[in-house]
């Protein structure tokens, strides 16, 4: 449930991570990996709930205070420094993923967290390297496929965007997947594709729970001269 990352199955997951710590509070691997649940619900889906970054602040120093080794943990922390209310801290954050990696050198998530943050600060070699050895070792891991585009579409490079995005499952990350879809195809002035893609998701998804949607609807309405309906969208 937790690779699918979709809040209902996120949800799942950490409903199945409790469970576990539930039945075994010695069992340090799945305190971290609910605590990387939760900072994941937080991130991605209800970043206006602070106490989800508690319980995942919590759930990591659990699981260290049982093994001060497992990996995953030092995920957690990084994500925890990496946040609007923590300002961003990168280097804190990439010394603990590398903590992770070091630990376990195979950690492909942990490879995927270092794609995700330099492609934010614009590292984008950097980015696509780490984003590489995560599927190098996890050729399934539908978080680095769909996090490759980013810096993809930051280097300009729409077409293998859209055509990495062909190993993306269709329900993936709607949010992310949804606008990125559309802003390639944009760029490749394909401008009616982008207006039916993006239409098609906010009937599908119609919370848009990041503003995704209409940040990308008010680039087409702007490009269309529909100045209104663009500034409705923007507000």
């Amino acid at each position: 449930y937790f690779i699918r990352l979709n809040e209902e199955d996120n949800l799942r997951a950490v409903e199945l991570f409790e469970r576990a710590v539930a039945l075994d509070p010695a069992f340090a691997a799945a305190h971290a990996e609910l605590g990387l649940a939760y900072i994941y619900v937080f991130g991605f889906f209800r970043p206006n709930e602070p106490e989800w970054e508690d319980r995942a602040r919590a759930a990591a120093e659990r699981a260290l205070s049982i093994d001060p080794d497992v990996a995953e943990a030092y995920i957690v922390r990084g994500r925890l420094v990496w946040t609007p209310s923590a300002q961003y801290q990168h280097g804190q954050a990439i010394r603990e993923f590398k903590q992770a990696l070091a630990l376990n050198p195979l950690l492909d998530e942990a490879y995927f967290q270092l794609g995700q943050l330099f492609a934010h600060i614009g590292f984008l070699d950097a980015s696509l390297t780490n984003y590489q050895k995560a599927l190098e070792i996890n050729p399934e891991n539908h978080r680095a496929w769909a996090g490759i585009v980013q810096p993809l579409l930051y280097q300009g490079n729409y077409r293998e965007a859209l055509d990495t995005y062909k190993k993306v499952p269709a329900d993936f990350n709607p949010y992310l997947t949804g606008y990125q879809k559309s802003l390639a195809l944009f760029a490749l002035d394909q401008k009616a594709e982008a207006t039916a893609v993006i239409d098609d998701y906010m009937r599908n998804y119609p919370e848009d729970a990041a503003g995704t949607y209409a940040s990308m609807k008010a680039i087409l309405m702007a490009d269309r001269g529909e100045r209104g309906e663009a500034k409705r969208l923007i507000a």
